[in-house]
């Protein structure tokens, strides 16, 4: 293992979409104006030191799968379809395959975040954790002796490998559950960009993370500082939709505030240079 590695658990990729460069003496850098929830200030961090940790996802005990798969094989996977998604949804394109697509980016994005590890941290701790382990693998086709098999491996595991290997899980079930959901692009502008935060998929009433599909919940995600993403459930027997349109006044006034200062941790990221936002 590398003594050091940076591990993003919003990915670069992403934040450059809210980003901007910075000139320096040996070449430009990219950044994103941030403001930070505890001094309340506004601040520029580097985007290749942000929100990252040292080996946030590389495997202890797994090496024989390979230490990085999760770095390497997924998540840079997903990351490298993000600016062909975007281009897509604003040439007014959403097909099956993009809503795919889009939903294993939403389920990634919401699944590396640490207030997410944190939550299946804590079900390592508890009594009904097999229950919730026998939920999130329930689309996977496993037998029931498969299923005690990888569940049993839980107990050997270090804590580190056991909540990336339940993030793997979870984001699988979650992506499964957005790709038969509603969705619903809403397309800003210029002048009506889209601001994100640490924990830059939302979800909303109050459900909360094992309530993925009920027709009460709604998801929000900016995919960009442009493209605004919705997912949302209706009853079985409502067709699911996928619509495209442009953001309204109200819908863009709700999002701001009350969906993103609801998911906020401690960064709101801004797509306008501190230096312009006139506060």
């Amino acid at each position: 293992m590398p003594a050091h590695k940076n591990q993003h658990l919003i990915p670069q990729v992403y934040l450059k979409q809210f980003g901007f460069k910075k000139q320096f003496t040996k070449g430009k850098k990219w950044f994103v104006s941030v403001k930070n929830l505890e001094t309340k200030k506004w601040e520029d961090r580097e985007i290749k030191k942000f929100l990252a940790e040292n080996h946030a996802f590389t495997l202890e005990n797994y090496k024989e799968i390979h230490e990085l798969i999760i770095e390497k094989d997924l998540n840079s996977r997903i990351e490298a379809r993000i600016p062909k998604v975007i281009k897509q949804l604003q040439d007014g394109e959403l097909t099956e395959n993009i809503q795919l697509a889009i939903a294993e980016t939403t389920a990634n994005l919401l699944c590396r975040t640490k207030a997410l590890r944190n939550w299946l941290k804590g079900w390592l701790k508890r009594d009904d954790f097999r229950d919730f382990f026998d939920i999130i693998v329930e689309f996977e086709g496993l037998s029931d002796d498969e299923k005690d098999s990888i569940f049993n491996s839980y107990i050997s595991m270090s804590q580190k490998d056991a909540v990336n290997s339940l993030m793997v899980a979870y984001m699988n079930h979650t992506s499964k559950q957005l790709r038969s959901a509603s969705i619903e692009v809403l397309k800003g502008s210029n002048e009506a960009q889209y601001f994100t935060s640490d924990n830059p998929v939302v979800l909303m009433n109050d459900i909360g993370y094992g309530q993925i599909g009920k027709k009460e919940m709604e998801i929000y995600f900016p995919l960009s500082n442009t493209i605004l993403i919705r997912f949302y459930w209706h009853d079985k027997d409502h067709p699911e939709e996928r619509v495209i349109k442009e953001v309204s006044k109200e819908e863009y006034d709700y999002f701001h505030r009350e969906v993103l200062i609801y998911s906020a941790d401690k960064f709101i990221i801004s797509p306008i240079e501190k230096s312009l936002l006139g506060r």
